[in-house]
C-alpha cells in the first residue's frame, strides 16, 4: 500500500490527498510524515512482522503511522478506543504485540493492564503539547521525539501477500478473532469499492467512522488514495 502512495508522488507531487480539522496534507507530506515514522519505529528495533498495536482517536498522525508501519513491513494491531480491563489485554496480547502507541486520552484504558501484557516492550505516548510523560508498567517514549527524524531508514522488502493489519472482529457471537489481512487485500477492496461506487479523482471521500475500523481504512482511505 505504501508503493500507491510513492506511486501518488510521482504522478502528483504534493497535490491534496487529505484533510482533517484545519491540517492539510499533501501527498508528498503524507509521504514525508509516514517515512519519519518508519525511521523512528525502526530505530527502536520495529521491523518486518513485528506488531504495533495503536490505541488511538482519528488524527492525521494515525494515517502517518498505518503506512510507517508498512513499509517496514510491521503489522498495525488498531484497537477500539473503548476497549477496557480482559477484552484489551487479550487483543494486545492475541496478536504478540511488541509495542503500544497510544494517544494520551486513553492512557486511562491501557495503564491498568499493561502488568498483565508480558510481550508488550513499550510504550509510546502520543500526548498533548508540553505534557509530561506518565509513569508506566512499561518504559515509555514520547512520540514526538521518535518521530522527529530525517526520515532515513533501511527499505524492506514488502511484498503483495506480507500482512500489514491484524483488525479484531467484533465478537458478536464468540470472542473476538483477529484477522490478518494481506497488503493485496487493502489494494482490492480500494479497487472494488472505486469500481461500485465510480469514483473519479475529482471526487471527494468523507470519514466520519474510526480509524479503527476496516471501513475507515480499507473502504475509504485506500480508494480515496488508489
Amino acid at each position: 500500500i505504501h508503493r500507491v502512495l510513492k506511486e501518488k508522488v510521482k504522478q502528483y507531487g504534493n497535490r491534496e490527498f487529505f484533510r482533517f480539522k484545519d491540517q492539510v496534507f499533501g501527498y508528498e507530506d503524507f509521504d514525508r510524515e509516514s517515512d519519519k515514522v518508519a525511521a523512528g519505529l525502526q530505530s527502536l528495533g520495529i521491523g518486518k512482522d513485528d506488531k504495533v498495536a495503536i490505541v488511538m482517536g482519528n488524527r492525521s498522525e494515525y494515517l502517518f503511522l498505518w503506512f510507517g508501519l508498512s513499509k517496514l513491513g510491521a503489522l498495525e494491531v488498531p484497537i477500539n478506543t473503548a476497549h477496557r480491563g480482559d477484552l484489551l489485554t487479550y487483543m494486545v496480547d492475541k496478536a504478540d504485540c511488541r509495542l503500544m502507541v497510544v494517544q494520551s486520552e486513553f492512557l486511562d484504558r491501557v495503564a491498568p493492564v499493561l502488568k498483565d501484557l508480558p510481550k508488550v516492550e513499550k510504550v509510546l505516548i502520543l500526548g498533548k503539547e508540553k505534557e509530561a510523560l506518565p509513569k508506566l508498567d512499561k518504559p515509555v517514549l514520547d512520540y514526538w521525539q521518535v518521530v522527529n527524524n530525517s526520515g532515513k531508514y533501511d527499505e524492506v522488502d514488502v511484498l503483495w501477500s506480507d500482512p500489514f493489519i491484524i483488525m479484531f472482529t467484533s465478537g458478536t457471537t464468540g470472542p473476538s478473532k483477529g484477522s490478518v489481512m494481506a497488503q493485496n487485500y487493502a489494494l482490492y477492496m480500494g479497487e472494488c469499492v472505486i469500481e461500485a461506487a465510480e469514483y473519479d479523482e475529482n471526487d471527494r471521500l468523507y470519514n466520519a467512522l474510526p480509524l479503527f475500523h476496516g471501513n475507515a481504512q480499507v473502504l475509504s482511505t485506500m480508494p480515496a488514495l488508489m
